[in-house]
């Protein structure tokens, strides 16, 4: 007669044994799988930023200038100024037939919001303001979002709010004005105004030495950390003849008041929406010394993104390169320029790769 063969179970403590060796294993597992896909974000951001310097590119060829990424006829519409868009296009509006979005480029032309623009002339047709196009009838064609101008790995325009009256189309990439901090100046490619418009020529420091664009964290809803959150803190006293004062706010630190609708209108011109400039360095905090002129006025606007580490830039020669957090930002205890002429920077190798004709041989 055959014996009956019994299994003998786990026991509680063998079976915990095994739980806990799954569980660092998944531990250990799990950082490898996040930063697989953080490498495949990154490298999605990349390629979108190099389409730009495509687009960049293909536009100056037809244009013979690079786009104002503020532009259009002052004003709000009158008897006497029928076509005024208080200035609100901005270049992203520009760049869509360069970025194989010509149907919606079409679209909003239909509307009678713009007209095309180029080195000689911009011009606008239509007879409603900015803000009556994006509220009015014609308003959805503004809310569009482009996948190319997102950087998947920001993660705020995954949790967009339809009902936002400032998600209109989000952006993550924008353009450089140089280490100026005004709506109205420029030392750096792009240029708030057409009269000031810039062609390639105007890059005599090198084409491969000289930031066309880079990444910018869109503003999340709530909260008010001034670093590396797309907030720009206002009132902060003194900063505007001193950038260190700005540079010092940490990142623990809250702000009784923000403007914090960066990156949320794609569409719109004014500076704080879709540019930043070159004088604190990547991940930096985004200041202004007031209020007033809230989309338009003074602020330092800090390059930003989820990337560990710094943000990727795209060089106006197409090429796109990772610049460090810690690159050398030169002295912020020194005024921003407050003129368009060329000369050094004052802000270091950050500061010298945003103008455009400092006379510096400095390459990141």
């Amino acid at each position: 007669m055959k014996k009956s063969t019994k299994f003998r179970a786990f026991t509680l403590v063998e079976l915990l044994v095994v739980i806990a060796i799954i569980s660092v294993l998944i531990a250990l597992l799990l950082p490898a799988v996040q930063a697989a896909r953080e490498a495949a974000r990154r490298s999605t951001c990349s390629n979108n930023l190099k389409q730009f310097g495509l687009g960049l590119h293909n536009y100056h060829d037809t244009r013979l200038a690079l786009p104002a990424f503020q532009w259009g006829i002052a004003g709000t519409p009158s008897a006497a100024n029928p076509y005024g868009n208080e200035e609100r296009c901005s270049a992203n509006i520009a760049m869509l037939p360069f970025v194989e979005q010509g149907a919606l480029y079409s679209s909003m032309e239909s509307v009678r919001f713009y007209r095309t623009c180029n080195k000689e002339k911009y011009e606008i047709t239509g007879t409603n303001n900015y803000a009556t196009q994006i509220s009015g009838s014609n308003g959805s064609v503004f809310t569009t979002q482009v996948p190319l101008y997102l950087c998947p790995s920001d993660a705020v325009w995954r949790i967009r709010q339809a009902n936002d009256y400032n998600s209109l189309g989000f952006a993550n990439y924008v353009y450089s004005f140089g280490d100026t901090f005004t709506g109205d100046l420029s030392r750096g490619l792009f240029c708030p105004r057409p009269r000031q418009y810039k062609g390639m020529e105007s890059a005599s420091d090198g084409t491969s030495n000289t930031i066309a664009m880079s990444e910018r964290k869109i503003s999340p809803w709530g909260g008010a950390a001034l670093v590396n959150s797309g907030y720009i803190g206002q009132n902060v006293t003194g900063c505007n003849t001193n950038p260190q004062l700005c540079y010092n706010k940490k990142s623990s630190e809250t702000h009784s008041a923000i403007w914090d609708y960066t990156g949320k209108r794609a569409w719109d011109g004014p500076t704080t929406w879709n540019s930043f400039n070159t004088i604190l360095p990547p991940n930096s905090p985004n200041c202004r010394e007031g209020t007033s002129g809230s989309d338009t006025g003074a602020a330092y606007i800090s390059a930003s993104s989820e990337h560990s580490g710094g943000v990727q830039c795209l060089l106006l020669d197409g090429s796109v390169r990772f610049v460090s957090e810690t690159v050398n930002y030169g002295d912020l205890t020194v005024a921003p320029p407050t003129g368009e002429s060329g000369g050094a920077s004052n802000y270091g190798v950050w500061g010298a790769m945003g103008t455009i004709n400092g006379g510096e041989s400095t390459a990141l």
